[in-house]
């Protein structure tokens, strides 16, 4: 469902208008990595939960490019699916969930950031 940006009430499926203020409803969404509800592109922040959806890097503000895991501008680790400041040793976003991967130094593949070791060539991973 998709909340209104004006009156923050669920709205029905397939209307362009909101039944209860009248507000024109966005067109294009996409759901919020935190709480699922569909949130207009052009949105700041999630309506439903509040998360910052501005792409802007939580500390200093500056655009973030997409999929970043580290502002370019701060250095701040932020999750690369919601834009959430995170630790530098988390294995997972403590906001939307996600969890967090990094490249094998040995093979190239993808590995799980809690991983001990490589599950593709066996290299073991110091803590």
């Amino acid at each position: 469902s998709i909340v209104c940006s004006q009156c923050h009430r669920l709205a029905l499926e397939n209307e362009n208008v909101c039944v209860y203020c009248g507000n024109e409803l966005p067109k294009m969404i996409f759901a919020c990595p935190k709480c699922g509800v569909e949130v207009s592109a052009e949105a700041e922040a999630c309506p439903n939960c509040g998360l910052d959806l501005s792409g802007k890097c939580p500390q200093c503000r500056a655009q973030l490019p997409d999929g970043a895991d580290h502002c370019p501008h701060c250095n701040q680790s932020v999750c690369p699916e919601c834009g959430s400041a995170t630790s530098e040793d988390a294995v997972q976003c403590a906001v939307c969930g996600a969890q967090f991967t990094f490249e094998c130094p040995e093979c190239g593949a993808d590995v799980a950031a809690s991983a001990t070791s490589c599950p593709q060539c066996n290299a073991v991973f110091e803590a």
